[in-house]
């Protein structure tokens, strides 16, 4: 599975080539492509700061003091 941090990765790498290509559609393609990821970053941080949260919860029922 894909993390937040790879798609922030591949945005960025998507950025510098915009950067470096003529042709606007190109270039225009590329730039949607670090949008896209960089959204899909932010929702699976969103996901993956549920899961840590969650994680550390204690169990429904479990007895936090003693």
């Amino acid at each position: 599975m894909i993390t937040a941090k790879e798609c922030l990765q591949t945005a960025e790498a998507c950025l510098a080539l915009a950067h470096k290509i003529k042709e606007l559609g190109t270039r225009a393609a590329l730039l949607e492509f670090a949008y896209e990821f960089r959204t899909m970053a932010k929702l699976l941080e969103n996901d993956e700061r549920k899961l840590m949260a969650r994680a550390a919860a204690p169990i429904h029922g479990e007895c936090t003091s003693r």
